[in-house]
């Protein structure tokens, strides 16, 4: 995979920022990898009770994606 740019950093904080405030799930177009995308609509399943823990497995997932 290639290096964390800083627009996948932004993209990711933005669809993790939207599915915790909103429910909502990524667009397919953000360009996320398929374990990001994955651990993101795993938060907005259960918004507004996400924990810490989905929070948490959504930026491993980035992190072992973007390496």
């Amino acid at each position: 995979m290639p290096a964390e740019s800083p627009t996948s950093r932004t993209t990711f904080e933005e669809s993790l920022s939207a599915a915790l405030a909103r429910g909502e799930w990524p667009t397919q177009m953000a360009g996320l990898g398929p374990l990001a995308r994955s651990a993101i609509e795993a938060v907005a399943r259960e918004h507004p009770d996400a924990t810490v823990h989905h929070i948490a497995e959504a930026y491993d997932a980035f992190g072992r994606e973007s390496a």
